[in-house]
């Protein structure tokens, strides 16, 4: 149930990365994922494990899920990585995004998180104050 906006972005990551020589799939996460009425996600991941044992990257974007007959649910990209941690083991995630790195308190630009200075920008990890197509960042 992807709209037109995500899957422009997903074409955009997946020409980029083709570009640089990276060997990518890109997935429509409601082909992949299921929500109950009570709202629990699951991922079936049988594909997403095929793409990656024949040595593919899956790129995946949030999307809308659908929920029962007449009901779609919003499902964040910044849930992915969660939701892949119970299934693979998961050394890096990348995220798609129109701003070059993360905003600290100060509202300065931090270009890198990693484990140097990541204690120090979970301070600074909460809910987004404006909500995008799938939730906000």
């Amino acid at each position: 149930m992807m709209t037109s906006i995500m899957f422009s972005m997903l074409s955009d990551i997946t020409r980029i990365f083709v570009e640089q020589g990276l060997r990518v799939y890109p997935f429509q996460s409601s082909a992949l994922l299921g929500v109950d009425e009570e709202g629990r996600v699951t991922l079936h991941a049988r594909q997403l494990a095929t793409a990656m044992a024949s040595g593919y990257m899956p790129l995946l974007t949030g999307d809308l899920l659908l929920r029962g007959e007449q009901e779609a649910q919003v499902f964040s990209s910044d849930n992915i990585a969660p939701l892949l941690a119970a299934d693979f083991e998961v050394r890096r995630v990348l995220y798609y995004s129109d701003v070059a790195g993360v905003y600290d308190q100060g509202n300065a630009l931090v270009p890198w998180v990693g484990n140097a200075n990541a204690a120090c920008m979970e301070a600074c990890v909460g809910a987004s104050s404006m909500t995008d197509l799938t939730g906000g960042m």
